[in-house]
């Protein structure tokens, strides 16, 4: 006996009905792909202006030692952290 027919289980939805408005019969869910790369450019927004901090100068001398983020390349070796900031490069620009 499959789980629709005895009522337990998940009752799956499609993407464009979670992420539609309640109004409209959806589940008002965010686009996670999109809300992570507004909050990985808030972030890019906060070294940019926070130039000083420990972290911005550890970018900053690690993968865009002569410009600003705007000119950095993705680059070898990079660190998780780095590739998914470097992510948000589209959106910063």
């Amino acid at each position: 006996m499959s789980n629709r027919q005895n009522g337990k289980g998940i009752n799956w939805l499609r993407r464009e009905k979670i992420a539609m408005e309640k109004e409209h019969g959806g589940k008002s869910f965010r686009h996670l792909y999109k809300f992570n790369l507004a909050m990985l450019g808030k972030q890019v927004w906060r070294l940019e202006i926070n130039q000083d901090t420990i972290v911005a100068r550890v970018f900053k001398a690690r993968y865009f030692l002569r410009g600003s983020f705007v000119d950095a390349i993705l680059g070898h070796n990079l660190s998780f952290v780095w590739h998914t900031i470097h992510a948000s490069h589209v959106v910063v620009r």
